[in-house]
């Protein structure tokens, strides 16, 4: 995260760019709702807890595991993804996490018996 006045310096000279901007002002880059959004055409309850979620990882400025733990205590780190509960452990979001950038890639929304089959880890 750059300091106030080095944000300020860049806009004012014009040399900050859309990705560095948008971390500054809201903290994590999620990749993306489109994807969230097909997975809820399909299974409606899913929606509430996936708008959450979205809401949330928006908002958060996390820098690792533990930081997503504080907002998401089940979250799981599984190879490299990151692993949440949603809707009551009834789905499983797994994300990439790049917390130097500060964004979170989908890798996949799966029903908890998807979930346990363990293909998308290939």
């Amino acid at each position: 995260m750059i300091s106030c006045q080095s944000f300020l310096d860049k806009l004012s000279n014009n040399t900050i760019d859309r990705a560095e901007f948008h971390v500054i002002i809201n903290g994590m880059r999620v990749f993306s709702l489109r994807t969230l959004r097909k997975f809820w055409e399909q299974y409606p309850d899913a929606e509430m807890p996936l708008r959450t979620w979205f809401r949330n990882a928006e908002r958060a400025e996390w820098n690792n595991l533990s930081e997503v733990k504080t907002t998401y205590p089940h979250a799981d780190f599984v190879g490299d993804f990151t692993v949440f509960n949603i809707g009551g452990n009834k789905y499983r979001l797994i994300v990439r996490v790049d917390y130097q950038y500060k964004r979170v890639f989908i890798r996949a929304i799966l029903t908890h018996t998807e979930y346990d089959q363990g293909d998308w880890k290939e």
